[in-house]
């Protein structure tokens, strides 16, 4: 467990966010059918993960590089993939009315326990704590067997479903494997839009294609991707605002956690301990994407902890920050722990 103080890191390498209009649209949408059954009221914001990952058949999605290679008349090279393209939110409802009107999600609002705004969920584990207890107590006990299948969703991805879904607004924000994010009405299931990252070929993930969720501030829904980006949407429209690299994927680097917004930063840790890279966790503007600081969990020479080190050792010495962490307002203090350090990652060496 690593214990921070906000603003004591101040050397940085500012990093320019993608300002490139989008040049595709999405993957090919699925029509979706809904089931809906009697619930408590906002239950059904609580059901998400009994949703299962249903495997789409060949007809209702296409393989980035070959939608690529079809629509360009030519084979791209995977490394060059998401370079090339910024890929589009796909609109399933395009009239239709979004939420219940709610303003911005201030950062007030997120500094506030989620006991004080049960109905909403607003972070990975509901409040700063991170701790994911919901006070909700129409569930008990005594009426539990009562519970009864609201709707449900098919995400078109097979894998790990190791999301938490954000709702506020009567919208439920939620992420599948392979970076695809839908927009959803909370209490129906409808899809409002989504959105389908393109993955490059030659992605280095140890142990699945994971995304575990997203962070909302202001008007934006946040997304860190596998090949190690961090990209902003409108909350109700699902336009990109920004798209940033926080490093080149192809050393070993992927992000797989939800971000944590911190007044006006995204916080985000790497992956990657597995093929040896040196973990570090950043802080980003929500409104341009710009990098704020950067922090390495392995210290460099000069920095309390590197004579444990030896040589340039620490290079790729591991330590991936690659779940999300927490923080206390009062205190101004993050809270961030760590994979384990390479080459020993998993006991083997």
């Amino acid at each position: 467990m690593l214990r921070y103080r906000l603003g004591a890191f101040s050397e940085f390498t500012r990093t320019p966010c993608l300002t490139r209009s989008p040049k595709r649209k999405g993957r090919i949408m699925q029509k979706t059918q809904f089931l809906s059954l009697p619930l408590l009221p906002w239950m059904s914001a609580f059901l998400i993960a009994l949703l299962a990952a249903c495997s789409p058949e060949t007809s209702e999605t296409l393989d980035v590089n070959e939608t690529l290679a079809s629509e360009q008349g030519a084979t791209l090279d995977p490394n060059d993939v998401a370079e090339a393209l910024v890929v589009s939110t796909t609109h399933w409802l395009n009239d239709a009315p979004i939420g219940n009107g709610m303003g911005a999600v201030t950062t007030e609002l997120l500094s506030q326990p989620h006991s004080d705004n049960p109905e909403l969920w607003l972070q990975y584990g509901g409040d700063y704590s991170n701790n994911r207890h919901s006070p909700i107590t129409e569930l008990s006990p005594e009426n539990v067997d009562q519970l009864q299948f609201a709707w449900g969703f098919p995400t078109g991805t097979t894998g790990q479903f190791a999301t938490s879904p954000v709702v506020y607004d009567g919208i439920m924000y939620v992420t599948s494997s392979y970076n695809r994010l839908f927009a959803l009405d909370a209490a129906t299931g409808q899809l409002y839009w989504r959105y389908d990252h393109p993955q490059p070929g030659d992605l280095r993930i140890c142990c699945g294609p994971a995304n575990r969720g997203v962070a909302i501030v202001d008007d934006k829904v946040l997304m860190a991707t596998l090949d190690a980006r961090l990209l902003a949407f409108d909350r109700k429209s699902g336009e990109i605002l920004w798209n940033t690299e926080i490093i080149e994927y192809f050393q070993g680097f992927s992000a797989t956690s939800a971000p944590l917004i911190v007044k006006d930063m995204a916080i985000i840790g790497i992956a990657g301990g597995e093929y040896g890279v040196r973990g570090f966790f950043d802080a980003y503007n929500v409104n341009t994407g710009e990098l704020a600081w950067r922090h390495y969990t392995v210290p460099a020479e000069g920095e309390p902890g590197f004579e444990s080190w030896s040589g340039n050792s620490y290079e790729t010495g591991g330590a991936p920050a690659w779940t999300i962490g927490t923080y206390d307002p009062e205190l101004n203090l993050l809270y961030w722990t760590t994979g384990n350090p390479a080459p020993d990652w998993n006991g083997d060496a």
